[in-house]
């Protein structure tokens, strides 16, 4: 290590007079050249704010819908359609006004296991309600 000689050392510099000996916080205090408020500024977060607000609303909305717990089926009727083999009819109430089903059912072997494929759904638009009656009445016979 080679050491240092005193001829190579550099005086510190000294404070002149036009140069403060102390820092101060007058440069912090300028105004804002900026005429913008503050929801000018932010206007881009709000909107994406809103927007996020805005899908979480649908989406609850539409988990409300979908676990509607007012559209659904006692048990006795349910029990009843299931216990036989055949294809069923039968009602429920929703909003005052009878809505009929059609239960289908079928038994069938897959790997030597028995399986049983059940459906549940409403019948085609065209089907009048009178007439899905009359069928259930003349199967049941």
């Amino acid at each position: 290590m080679r050491a240092m000689q005193i001829a190579e050392l550099k005086r510190i510099p000294t404070a002149t007079a036009s140069e403060p000996a102390r820092r101060t916080t007058a440069g912090q205090d300028a105004p804002i050249l900026n005429g913008r408020s503050h929801w000018q500024q932010r206007r881009g977060d709000y909107i994406v704010g809103g927007i996020a607000l805005l899908v979480l609303v649908v989406i609850a909305w539409f988990l409300n819908q979908w676990s509607d717990m007012k559209n659904t089926v006692s048990a006795e009727r349910m029990r009843e359609a299931l216990a036989g083999d055949a294809d069923t009819l039968f009602t429920m109430q929703h909003a005052g006004e009878a809505e009929v089903y059609h239960l289908s059912q079928r038994r069938f072997l897959l790997n030597a296991q028995n399986h049983r494929l059940v459906l549940l759904k409403p019948p085609p638009m065209a089907a009048p309600m009178a007439g899905c009656s009359k069928w259930r009445t003349a199967g049941a016979a």
